[in-house]
């Protein structure tokens, strides 16, 4: 994936190939300290376009459901003993 190789060269991102009996193969993937600092730089500007490109086109109504939508995703993912 071009994206994530990006990231790992500029040292923003570490990758792992994992391995489960349960889930089969996957990859993880985390912030190095460059990469978190450079989301907490990136952050105010991106939750000002999802802002204006999203939730700005929605009426107060799917906002609601969208929230309600997000809320029971993460309860059902949260509770997940895998995925």
């Amino acid at each position: 994936m071009k994206l994530t190789s990006d990231h790992r060269r500029r040292q923003v991102l570490l990758r792992g190939r994992c391995i489960d009996r349960i889930v089969g193969r996957y990859t993880l993937a985390c912030l190095t300290d460059a990469g978190t600092a450079t989301r907490e730089v990136s952050a105010p500007g991106h939750v000002t376009a999802v802002r204006r490109l999203i939730i700005d086109s929605l009426s107060p109504v799917q906002v609601r459901q969208k929230a309600d939508i997000a809320r029971r995703i993460a309860q059902a993912t949260s509770s997940a003993e895998t995925l």
